[in-house]
């Protein structure tokens, strides 16, 4: 997410088209986006109007991995920022969403 264009995103039709070069797999993924996830785009896009990154850092480069590690040290949460889709993914076990489906939400390529 913190090298996220901003071209991106389709906040029409709520979807963030990731393309392959950024992803591990190298495959074009797409995720939709909830009305909240919209919303707060629309403020980071308004924040940062210039902006090619959808959250720029203060040099208008990408926030780096210790910025978002900050942040959650200062909100005294227990964890690092990638342990969200660990998260994520314990939550479709837990209320019974399909390995089918929550495999590739997370972008995971069956091999």
């Amino acid at each position: 997410m913190r090298q996220a264009a901003r071209s991106e995103f389709d906040l029409r039709v709520a979807l963030w088209n990731i393309p392959a070069e950024r992803m591990k797999a190298r495959r074009w993924h797409r995720v939709p986006l909830a009305p909240e996830a919209v919303a707060l785009l629309e403020q980071a896009f308004a924040a940062h109007p210039d902006a090619d990154l959808a959250f720029p850092g203060p040099s208008g480069r990408p926030l780096s991995d210790m910025a978002l590690n900050a942040v959650m040290r200062r909100m005294g949460a227990d964890g690092v920022p990638h342990g969200f889709r660990s998260s994520f993914r314990d939550w479709c076990a837990e209320t019974g969403v399909s390995r089918e489906l929550a495999e590739p939400a997370l972008a995971h390529t069956g091999k």
